[in-house]
């Protein structure tokens, strides 16, 4: 082997976003005896005759970065974006979750990750949602909040991307792992135009009440209580077309109202159902004050302590307090009740496990500030493509700025920024409390912000030091 032409192979591969598992296949290819022509040829050459060979494993890899760069657009050239293999590239159910970018502030982190659906037959679409994800940092403090969000589909390559917004504290380089079970999809939504029920119509006079095994969760009192239920499918009533939605039954017992309905799902989340009540005058939502999950096996035996159900359906039963929603019992029975649900239709099971380090952002803008806002010293400030960071003291614990929505101005153009606040203590070097509250604002889109020049808050301003 020459020693020039395998230097070349390294650097070149050194710079490339593939897996390592990848480059070792490519440097096996380039540097094996059948290759030795291509010493003589250039870089690119060479990069390009060896990714020639493997072309199916490397297009497969980059062209979820592509799908990322396209939906993020000129964000992805300014170097704000780096894409970074995962550690891990999970195929579970012949679907697979990749990482295609991963950044941070040091106060927040913003992840993309790609859901790409192998199979031929259809199984995923733009309602594309994770049943269940645990996101946590594999160094430090694993109680991390964050929200989910799909941001752009690909319905002939049944592709979904979704970023991952992250609230934590100096992440960078920090690994991160990410646990993912269960993608459903395939969203019946429905609210105002689903058809109403009038009450009187759909009692069941001569419901039958069971012992249950299990007692229904008290929503206000956080107690159990109600240990009788209704027995199963007595009327089945269905509530949407396709007919995976009924209520299974219903009846009125010692000024309650019991209201039982099952979906057809493999697990209980995969769908929910909220009742609303009309008087004839108000529309007006109505959470039950008691609710109970359960299940019924094929024998039809009351499964209440079970997560799945064990024959498609499940089940739940929620039990209204008549005086919460009328004076009187006739009164009640005249009340029309609406359902709303939405429902996923698909579900693909499965436990995808990803472990990916967060980059330290390129433009991270820092400086201190004295500003006075709903009697907080506003001391510092952090702007970083994924957000805004304010930090402060304040007497009252219980503050907040919530009615404060941060405007950043970039290239003479207003950016609205948007958010939630946490707190947090801070000691300074003597001990002594230095600050205690935090803010956190972020962009609803990654944002180059080199050209930022000052952020507004109400009628209050900073300008933006470039450190």
């Amino acid at each position: 082997m020459n020693r020039i032409f395998k230097q070349d192979v390294d650097n070149i591969l050194k710079d490339m976003y593939v897996t390592s598992e990848m480059k070792s296949k490519i440097k096996e290819k380039a540097y094996s005896q059948n290759n030795k022509r291509i010493i003589s040829f250039s870089k690119v050459a060479v990069c390009v005759a060896a990714i020639f060979a493997f072309s199916a494993c490397v297009i497969g890899a980059t062209s979820i970065f592509e799908k990322v760069k396209e939906k993020l657009g000129n964000t992805y050239e300014t170097g704000i974006l780096k894409a970074i293999p995962p550690k891990e590239n999970t195929i579970y159910n012949n679907i697979s979750i990749d990482t295609a970018a991963a950044m941070t502030d040091g106060n927040s982190a913003v992840a993309y990750i790609v859901i790409d659906d192998k199979e031929t037959v259809k199984r995923i679409d733009d309602t594309a949602k994770i049943s269940k994800l645990n996101i946590n940092l594999v160094e430090g403090n694993n109680s991390m909040g964050y929200t989910v969000e799909s941001v752009g589909y690909d319905k002939n390559k049944d592709t979904v991307i979704m970023k991952i917004s992250i609230d934590g504290k100096n992440l960078e380089n920090k690994e991160i792992s990410l646990e993912a079970t269960d993608i459903m999809s395939g969203l019946e939504s429905k609210s105002y135009d689903t058809k109403g029920y009038k009450i009187s119509d759909i009692i069941n006079e001569n419901a039958t009440f069971i012992e249950a095994d299990k007692g229904a969760y008290n929503t206000e009192e956080g107690t159990i209580e109600e240990y009788k239920m209704l027995k199963p499918d007595e009327i089945n009533i269905p509530i949407n077309n396709d007919k995976t939605i009924y209520i299974s039954n219903c009846a009125i017992k010692d000024g309650k109202l019991y209201v039982q309905y099952k979906y057809k799902a493999e697990i209980p989340n995969q769908g929910s159902l909220y009742f609303r009540f009309n008087s004839g005058l108000d529309d007006y939502y109505n959470m039950p004050n008691v609710v109970r999950n359960f299940s019924v096996s094929e024998k039809g035996d009351i499964c209440t302590d079970d997560i799945e159900s064990k024959n498609g359906w499940c089940y739940i039963e929620n039990i209204f307090y008549i005086d919460n929603i009328s004076q009187s019992k006739d009164e009640f029975l005249n009340t029309t009740i609406f359902t709303e649900y939405d429902y996923y239709k698909n579900v693909v099971r499965g436990n995808w496990n990803i472990s990916f380090k967060v980059e330290k952002l390129k433009d991270v803008f820092e400086g201190k500030c004295n500003i006075d806002i709903n009697g907080v010293n506003i001391t510092r400030y952090s702007l970083s493509p994924i957000g805004i960071t304010l930090r402060g003291y304040s007497e009252n614990e219980n503050v907040s700025m919530y009615d404060i929505d941060p405007v950043v101005i970039i290239n003479g153009k207003k950016i609205h920024i948007y958010g939630t606040s946490s707190s947090e203590w801070i000691l300074d070097e003597y001990k002594n409390m230095e600050e205690n509250i935090v803010f956190k604002y972020s962009f609803s889109n990654v944002t180059n912000i080199s050209n930022a020049e000052k952020i507004i808050l109400g009628d209050k301003e900073i300008i933006v030091e470039k450190n």
